[in-house]
C-alpha cells in the first residue's frame, strides 16, 4: 500500500496486465509467422519450411506455457516443498543444505526443460 492510495488489488491487476500483454505478442508473434510461411511457401525451394515453422511455434508456445506453469507451481508453494526435500535430504547426508533458494531453483527448473524442448525441436 503506496501511502495508503491503493489496495492490494490494484497491484495484482498491475502484476497480471503484463502477463496478458506478452501472451498477445506472442499470439501476434506466431500469427505474423504463420503469414509469412503462407506468403513464402511457394517461393522457397523444398527445405522443410513446415518443420521449421513447427519448431520456432513450438519453442515459443512451450516455453511460454513452462513459464506460467512455473509461476503456478510457484504461488502454490511446489517450489518450496521442494526446497525443504532437497534441504532435508542434503542435511541427512551431512551436505551444506543452503545452496538454493526458491527462485533459483525456479530458474534452474525452467533452464533444465529448456533443454530438453530446444534438444527435441533441433531434431526437427
Amino acid at each position: 500500500d503506496v501511502f495508503g492510495l491503493f489496495g492490494e488489488h490494484v497491484f495484482v491487476v498491475l502484476k497480471t496486465v503484463p502477463s496478458f500483454m506478452k501472451a498477445a505478442s506472442c499470439a501476434w508473434a506466431l500469427n505474423c509467422l504463420l503469414l509469412f510461411a503462407h506468403e513464402v511457401y511457394a517461393h522457397v525451394p523444398p527445405c522443410g519450411l513446415f518443420l521449421k515453422f513447427v519448431s520456432i511455434k513450438g519453442i515459443v508456445f512451450f516455453t511460454f506455457w513452462q513459464g506460467f506453469i512455473i509461476w503456478c507451481c510457484e504461488r502454490t508453494g511446489a517450489f518450496e516443498r521442494g526446497l525443504h526435500y532437497i534441504q532435508a535430504k542434503s542435511h541427512a547426508e551431512g551436505l551444506d543444505d543452503t545452496w538454493w533458494n526458491v527462485a533459483q531453483l525456479k530458474s534452474g527448473v525452467n533452464d533444465f526443460l529448456l533443454c530438453f524442448e530446444v534438444l527435441f525441436f533441433s531434431i526437427l
